[in-house]
Formats: structure tokens, C-alpha cells, sequence
């Protein structure tokens, strides 16, 4: 929604035949996992789509388990003609909860992401496919256009999906290192300034990230800071 706290997510597989024959009344199978072959394969490729309203057709798809992979069976036969891309609905889920970040780390510009919960709770909580993730935003006039893409991998079911969708235009950053000396044999101390600056109407938060080593510590901070792990 305009508040960025909610969601409409579609999903559907596009398959694109360049066999060079035509399959009519097919039974057709989208197998989702990591599979180890020898040579490449061409196979299907699985496309979502998250905005306000979507108007798309219900899922088509039934999925169920079979071995490490999870099936997702059409159920009816469907006819696929040589050099035809046929896009065919795979989920769908309405006013899912997502939360819009802002991300510093380092350089010029200020990452913008958005996670989701793939969980019953949140309207999905399905086994979510490979695919490519296209974001759409309804613009005043009621039209659907598109702000940012990335891909997401394979998604179990009570996951968290979070994915980098584009760099904020009236947000920037800027890091500077004004101290840096040795103080042992094995040790630096430095010192950064990072300044954040937004242009925005409205205040927003934005989490700055440091890479800082596998051996650190943070001796004086303007800011309160955490901890996320042995790097940074």
C-alpha cells in the first residue's frame, strides 16, 4: 500500500519453447530445487510481481514434494507451440506484510530493500520457486509502474525473503576515514566520519552497515550501534 507496509504478490512460470517442435496437450510439471546435472538445461523460468493490485488469474499450479524438490503440477494438459513463450499463473497473495529498508554501506548511494515473511500467517507460506522478483508501485493516476528487480532463490515455506530493489533517489551518504594509525604489530586504530543525507519530505531511517574485520572493536560511537556478527 502507499504506506509501504503492505503488498500484493503474483506469481507466474514462463515457458519459453525454442525446441523447435510444437507440444500439443501437454502435461506440463514445474520441478523447483537445486538439481545436479552434467551439462546445462534449458528450463523454465519462474517470474513475480509485487504491487499495490494486480489484477491476475488465480493459481493454476498444485504443488506438492517429491524427493529434494518440491513439484508444482499443472493438473490439465495445455498445448505449447514451437518458438511461443506461455506464461501461466503460479500463486498468488494479497495485503502481504513487507517492511521497506533503507541500507548505507559505503560509497555515494542508499540501498533501498523489502522483506516478507513466507509464512500461512502472511498470506504465503508456500514453497517458493527461483525467480525473478519485479516490483511495481501505483503511481497517482492509478497506473502500475515498475521501481526495481532482483532475483530470489529457492524459498521454504516460514523463510524470510529480503531483496535489494533499487538506490534511493533523495538519499545519499558519504564515509570518510579521518584517522588511521598502527598501535601494535598486529592492530590499526581508525577513525570514520559516515554522513547521511536526506532530501525527503519525511524522516526515514537508514541503517549503516561497516565491513570492519574478523577482529574488532568499537571504542567510541556518536550513535548507538549493534553488533551483527564477526565482521560487522
Amino acid at each position: 500500500g502507499d504506506d509501504h507496509n503492505t503488498l500484493d504478490l503474483t506469481g507466474w512460470v514462463s515457458i519459453d519453447n525454442k525446441s523447435g517442435m510444437s507440444y500439443p496437450d501437454a502435461k506440463l510439471k514445474l520441478v523447483a530445487g537445486s538439481l545436479n546435472r552434467v551439462q546445462p538445461r534449458v528450463g523454465t523460468k519462474t517470474n513475480y510481481m509485487m504491487a499495490d493490485m494486480v489484477g491476475m488469474p488465480p493459481p493454476q499450479f498444485e504443488e506438492h514434494r517429491m524427493f529434494e524438490y518440491h513439484v508444482y503440477d499443472l493438473g490439465r494438459q495445455t498445448t505449447i507451440g514451437n518458438n511461443e513463450v506461455k506464461q501461466i499463473s503460479l500463486l498468488g497473495a494479497d495485503h502481504v506484510a513487507a517492511e521497506k529498508q533503507y541500507t548505507y554501506e559505503g560509497g555515494k548511494t542508499v540501498a533501498v530493500t523489502i522483506s516478507l515473511q513466507n509464512s500461512e500467517a502472511n498470506h504465503l507460506g508456500m514453497p517458493i520457486p527461483m525467480g525473478t522478483v519485479r516490483v511495481m508501485k501505483r503511481d497517482k493516476d492509478g497506473s502500475l509502474e515498475f521501481v526495481g528487480e532482483d532475483r530470489i532463490d529457492h524459498t521454504p515455506r516460514d523463510e524470510k525473503i529480503t531483496r535489494h530493489v533499487c538506490n534511493a533517489f533523495d538519499l545519499t551518504g558519504e564515509r570518510t576515514v579521518t584517522k588511521q594509525e598502527s598501535i601494535g604489530a598486529n592492530a590499526n586504530e581508525e577513525t570514520d566520519e559516515i554522513v547521511l543525507r536526506n532530501h525527503k519530505d519525511e524522516p526515514v531511517t537508514i541503517d549503516a552497515l561497516e565491513n570492519v574485520g574478523s577482529n574488532w572493536e568499537i571504542t567510541v560511537s556518536s550513535l548507538i550501534y549493534e553488533k551483527k556478527d564477526a565482521y560487522h
